[in-house]
Parts: structure tokens; C-alpha cells; sequence
């Protein structure tokens, strides 16, 4: 989820004083399946490579008070995306494992 605030300007038009508050919420979610190549360090540690392709949907909500109203405006969208990264295996037993990854999805 991405939620970010601006908070806006006084604006002066013919002496009429405006003060805007713009607000915006969302989200994304990505459904992208990818690969993932391994490479051993040592027995129980290994780096790897991960990329992947596959669709996001975004959905945004703006909203702006200009003096006792609020104007709100729903924008949602669907489309390819794409993922890459890479990280680190901590191999603790057969079963259990460590892993830190830094990964980057894009639209």
C-alpha cells in the first residue's frame, strides 16, 4: 500500500483566499512468477537472482478540500509488470533457511 499527503497552498483570486488540502491513498498488487538462479558459497550458503514478468493492478483515491467541500476522484489501473533482485541463503537446517532479498517491481 502507498499512502502519501500533500498538504497544499493558499491561493488568492480576485481577493478570495482558497486553502487546498490534497490527499491521496492507493495501492498495487503484482502477480509476477519468475525464476530464481542459485549460486552455492559454501554448504549452507548460497547468493541467487531473481526476475519475473507478469500484470499489476493500482488503484488510487485523490481527494481536495477547497473551503467546507471535498472532491474526490477514483483512478484504478491494469498492466504489465516486471520484478528483479537478488539475495542470500542462510541454510539452518535440511528444512529451515534464512533468506534476505532485495527485490524491485516495476510497471
Amino acid at each position: 500500500m502507498h499512502d502519501g499527503r500533500r498538504l497544499g497552498h493558499l491561493q488568492h483570486e480576485g481577493g478570495l483566499r482558497i486553502h487546498q488540502v490534497i490527499g491521496r491513498a492507493g495501492g498495487t498488487v503484482f502477480f509476477t512468477p519468475g525464476l530464481r538462479y542459485h549460486y552455492n558459497l559454501a554448504s549452507r550458503v548460497a547468493i541467487y537472482a531473481a526476475a519475473g514478468a507478469g500484470i499489476a493492478h493500482k488503484e488510487e483515491r485523490f481527494g481536495t478540500v477547497v473551503g467546507n467541500r471535498v472532491i474526490e476522484r477514483d483512478e484504478s489501473n491494469t498492466g504489465g509488470a516486471y520484478n528483479f533482485g537478488g539475495g542470500l541463503d542462510f541454510r539452518l537446517t535440511r528444512l529451515w533457511s534464512l533468506r534476505g532479498e532485495v527485490r524491485s517491481f516495476r510497471t
